[in-house]
């Protein structure tokens, strides 16, 4: 069996470290063949160099994915159409904003089954005239739609007046939570053992609120001194959030670690996980977080299927940061959400095991 996965761009994202797991996971395969298009060129980013080291199965097709005039969408479906034939896949799995782009360079090349995950929320990414154009790709092209979770099925069966919406759960590797060296790995970056650490990994956009995780720690760094925020990953507005550090005379307090491949190292020298994202289609750091057994406080917006562990603190969005400082530091009366079901059904080899079933019986 021959798959095909295209995603528009490689950024250091959710939804790429999924296809990447995908990657590694079929690698060495004899019965399924999986082969990942970036519309997108190779910008030698994180994500892209892991690909590389790894010998993981991906190309590019340099195109400019923000030229959205007619006539160089029209070239960009031909380039893409030609890919595919190239590659003759049975399934063809698409990822992000792109249906439309690749149901219509599909048409003729033979590939039956399609699939298409939405990594978030369809009604933040899918409104206005792009509801009817994906209603549209998800019954005349059949592509089966699949979702995060139970909740996102649902939203989705609704926009798009289907019924068969499926669920995938984003996976990790659980064992690579276990057994870190704490006190070694805050040794070798500064950080004493005995120092407070709040910590988040996400994407430098409005999306993770990152402005709100500054105005909480500030009120933290008041109450409890011997604090430090630490920020994984990287993005667009990085460097706003390095001016607003600054404007707050924070500079010292808040360590900017970049995009990681070492995430569970990084979780491992936090005492708490803050995550109040606008919204998340399924937030798949939060398990991550889980997994290495942090306390996280997080908002009312991120799916309750992530709660699979007793450390998880839901707080309304609109809360006073006054309030989100507290249940971080544990100075209240607020207890954890209820578990919603084991965390082993993230195990990244579970998650597979469904995903082969999709490909084979659809």
């Amino acid at each position: 069996m021959r798959v095909l996965h295209i995603i528009p761009d490689m950024p250091t994202g959710g939804a790429e470290m999924v296809i990447l797991s995908y990657l590694r996971f079929f690698k060495d395969d004899r019965d399924i063949q999986m082969h990942l298009i970036s519309l997108s060129s190779n910008k030698n980013r994180l994500y892209e160099r892991m690909a590389q080291s790894e010998g993981l199965s991906i190309s590019y097709l340099n195109q400019d994915i923000m030229d959205n005039t007619i006539v160089s969408r029209i070239k960009q479906i031909i380039q893409l159409r030609h890919a595919i034939k190239a590659f003759s896949p049975d399934i063809i799995h698409i990822h992000l904003s792109i249906l439309w782009m690749v149901c219509f360079a599909a048409i003729g090349t033979g590939t039956k089954k399609k699939f298409h995950t939405l990594h978030s929320n369809p009604e933040k990414t899918s409104y206005g005239k792009h509801v009817y154009v994906d209603r549209f790709c998800y019954v005349f092209f059949k592509v089966r739609t699949i979702a995060l979770n139970k909740e996102m099925a649902e939203k989705t069966n609704q926009l798009f007046h289907i019924n068969n919406t499926l669920v995938l759960r984003n996976g990790i590797n659980l064992d690579s939570y276990h057994n870190q060296p704490r006190s070694e790995l805050r040794r070798k970056y500064g950080i004493p053992d005995d120092c407070f650490v709040l910590g988040h990994v996400g994407r430098f956009n409005k999306v993770k609120n990152h402005r709100r995780i500054i105005e909480i720690f500030k009120i933290v760094k008041l109450r409890h001194p011997n604090s430090k925020l630490l920020f994984v990953g990287d993005g667009e507005e990085e460097s706003l959030i390095q001016q607003r550090v600054e404007e707050i005379q924070l500079k010292e307090e808040v360590i900017f670690m970049g995009a990681r491949n070492d995430v569970p190292s990084m979780m491992a020298m936090m005492d708490c996980f803050i995550f109040p994202s606008l919204y998340e289609g399924l937030g798949i750091v939060l398990i991550e977080a889980q997994a290495a057994g942090l306390k996280c406080v997080v908002s009312d917006t991120v799916p309750k299927e992530t709660t699979v562990t007793d450390k998880v603190y839901r707080l309304p969005l609109a809360s006073d940061s006054e309030i989100w400082a507290s249940v971080v530091l544990g100075n209240n009366d607020f207890k954890p959400a209820p578990i919603t079901q084991p965390i082993e059904q993230y195990d990244i080899s579970n998650v597979i095991a469904i995903l082969k079933e999709y490909y084979e019986c659809e």
